[in-house]
């Protein structure tokens, strides 16, 4: 069974994932920067978040995930990746599918994405000699 957090901790974890990717490291200030929210708000969940064991975090120092934070953060990222990618299979504009796929991504069970990303390959894998993703775009266009 897969631990569920709340979409907050998520977030901060792909922030965390997204800051360390650019920077190499991790501040409070970056993190607050880059989700909008004050300095004190952003201390106050990373002790929340560091008693879950998802980061290793000193008071005013680096802000590092934890193996299964990083797992977390990678997981939710991925999920992100198919939803946009569905959406726009399905002609949504982007800056929509960003927000509905940042929302889908903290509300599906695993099993729900699972299939979907299973039944995406399949269309993919008989899509491409079929002319179906021709059909598909003019019929969205009626």
């Amino acid at each position: 069974m897969v631990e569920e957090f709340t979409r907050a901790v998520e977030d901060y974890l792909v922030t965390i994932l997204q800051i360390s990717r650019d920077k190499g490291v991790v501040r409070n200030k970056d993190i607050a920067r880059s989700l909008g929210i004050a300095a004190p708000s952003v201390s106050e969940m990373l002790d929340r978040i560091k008693s879950l064991g998802l980061i290793e975090h000193n008071k005013y120092g680096r802000i590092k995930l934890t193996e299964k934070g990083l797992h977390i953060a990678k997981n939710v990222e991925e999920r992100r990746k198919v939803f946009i990618n569905f959406l726009n299979l399905l002609q949504v504009p982007s800056k929509i599918a960003e927000n509905d796929a940042h929302v889908l991504e903290h509300s599906l069970n695993e099993i729900t994405v699972r299939n979907l990303i299973k039944f995406l390959n399949f269309l993919k894998d008989r899509m491409e000699d079929s002319g179906l993703i021709e059909e598909w775009f003019e019929y969205l266009g009626e």
